[in-house]
């Protein structure tokens, strides 16, 4: 019997170390100078976040980890550097990275064109227009046990059209 316990608490243990990342090899909850020794490359530190450059499904990225005041990994996004690209191009990366997305994660639990203005819905040929405008978003979600994930195509030409994956926990109750 008490060989049993120890090999179920082993067993415990070790499984809480096993734990699959939330976001590249990160965990919810890690630390900033844990964050610093996994990922690669030189951080640029800020007050409540690290960055790094790198790339990210085959395009280049800024990759920014999150901290709350007890200095523990509460979100994490990427920030694609694409500003030169044409609209349609931007559609195209962004239905690329989806698809990148689905295989990791499976079917998306959400997936949108968020119209600000109609004018254009039914013109389906002129959506790299309606985004250089500002009249649509292009919004994906997928949802693990523990990060909701969230792929966003939005701004305009004016304001500057972004494409950004969002990574969060789904639970900050283990965060502090």
């Amino acid at each position: 019997m008490k060989h049993l316990l120890s090999s179920i608490a082993l067993l415990c243990a070790f499984s809480v170390f096993a734990q699959a990342p939330d976001f590249r090899q990160m965990n919810w909850g890690m630390t900033r100078d844990a964050v610093i020794a996994t990922e690669a490359g030189e951080p640029y530190e800020h007050t409540t976040e690290i960055s790094y450059l790198g790339y990210m499904g085959g395009l280049p990225v800024r990759i920014i980890y999150g901290f709350n005041s007890l200095d523990q990994l509460s979100s994490s996004h990427c920030e694609f550097f694409l500003t030169d690209l044409e609209a349609s191009d931007l559609i195209e990366n962004h239905k690329r990275l989806e698809q990148q997305l689905t295989r990791k994660y499976g079917p998306p639990i959400d997936s949108k064109m968020l119209w600000y203005d109609e004018l254009l819905k039914d013109e389906v040929e002129l959506l790299p227009y309606a985004l250089e405008k500002g009249y649509v978003g292009i919004h994906s979600t997928w949802k693990t046990a523990t990060t909701i994930i969230a792929l966003r195509l939005t701004g305009s030409r004016e304001t500057g059209l972004r494409l950004v994956l969002l990574y969060d926990p789904t639970d900050l109750t283990h965060i502090k």
